[in-house]
């Protein structure tokens, strides 16, 4: 089974985590997006400019780290 998924940002990076039900893209505006496999309508389940509202410098590169209790 395949799904596709659209950002209207150039993605400069990818990265699988949580077992591979998730997935997260880092933007040459600066954003990044945590992405939700089991979502079909192509939701964002997160997105965010870390280093101020406006576009800046490109992130290149996303890892992530789930930290548990």
């Amino acid at each position: 089974e395949s799904f596709s998924f659209s950002s209207f940002k150039e993605v400069e990076s990818a990265c699988w985590y949580n077992q591979g039900l998730n997935f997260a893209t880092c933007h040459s505006n600066g954003s990044y997006a945590l992405w939700d496999t089991k979502q079909q309508s192509n939701i964002v389940e997160i997105e965010k400019i870390p280093y101020g509202p406006y576009p800046c410098t490109a992130m290149t590169n996303i890892c992530v780290k789930i930290m548990r209790k």
